[in-house]
């Protein structure tokens, strides 16, 4: 009699990870998404708030252009791999906030490139002239310039200032010298500081000794402005031939110094305000999923 033999099968459980491994793969997960969404940020607002942006605007959009490749190719894998079931929640988080980092350093970097480094720029390409006497010079052999310091004795003539009320009130008021001549081209400038149009208080002008003057280069507001010393001519028959704008100051170099210091704390407490922004929403994400997991 034959003995039957008889078989059988092992089955084989695969052990789950512990848990240590799982943590050890969060911790490192998390912290490459850190970097991918701040670096990103961070690249976008090195960028677009850089001199580059200034100089070459063109290069520096083309640069930016590429830089989007990567939140576009991130969110296109997060998609493939979700459609493969092969889903992760780290990757299509980091996808989400890498483009979250590049949309908002873009703007993030043209409020501050735009309110407070390109006046700096823009003044840096222009001239300096010292000693301006307004009797005799003619604005248009000074389109080129940007601080100016007056000749003693150059004062504002409040008797001929005026106002153009556009929802703002625009003032002017002209920059003259002692025994000036008819024409006058240089006008010190400001908004809503002149009451009803005859009382210019703008800038530095109620401080005596005040000569120097920052070019307004305001393609927004110097219609208005123009509109001003239009009326001044009408009212007063002021001659005006190549009206230059000025903010009446004592320091333009220290205005310009201000602006520029400003933007750039911004520019800093942007940058790092959103790094922990990122590894505060970060680590929200990671303490979510851990629940999902348990």
């Amino acid at each position: 009699m034959k003995a039957g033999v008889g078989t059988s099968e092992k089955i084989v459980q695969k052990e789950p990870a512990p848990a240590s491994s799982h943590n050890k793969t969060n911790a490192i997960s998390a912290v490459l998404s850190l970097v991918a969404t701040w670096g990103s940020f961070a690249t976008v607002m090195v960028l677009m708030s850089s001199h580059l942006r200034f100089a070459s605007p063109v290069l520096a959009w083309i640069m930016f252009g590429l830089v989007c490749l990567v939140p576009v190719a991130s969110v296109l894998l997060a998609i493939r791999s979700f459609k493969r079931g092969h889903a992760s929640y780290w990757f299509e988080f980091s996808s989400f906030s890498i483009t979250a980092g590049v949309v908002l350093g873009l703007l993030v970097a043209t409020m501050v490139f735009h309110f407070n480094l390109l006046h700096t720029w823009e003044m840096s390409t222009l001239q300096r002239y010292t000693r301006v006497d307004p009797a005799v010079a003619e604005g248009r052999s000074m389109v080129d310039a940007g601080v100016v310091q007056f000749v003693n004795g150059t004062h504002l003539d409040h008797s001929r200032s005026m106002g153009f009320k556009n929802v703002d009130m625009y003032c002017v008021v002209p920059i003259v010298a002692q025994g000036a001549h008819a024409l006058v081209d240089f006008w010190a400038v400001g908004m809503n500081c002149c009451g009803d149009g005859s009382d210019f208080e703008c800038g530095d002008a109620k401080k005596p000794g005040t000569l120097g003057g920052l070019r307004v280069l305001d393609d927004e507001h110097s219609p208005f402005y123009d509109l001003a010393v239009e009326q001044a001519e009408g009212k007063y028959g002021v001659e005006v031939r190549d009206p230059i704008f000025f903010y009446w100051t004592q320091g333009g170099d220290q205005l310009l110094q201000r602006s520029w210091d400003h933007g750039s704390a911004l520019w800093w407490r942007f940058l790092f305000g959103y790094l922990f922004l990122s590894a505060a929403g970060i680590s929200v994400f990671w303490a979510s999923h851990i629940k999902r997991k348990d």
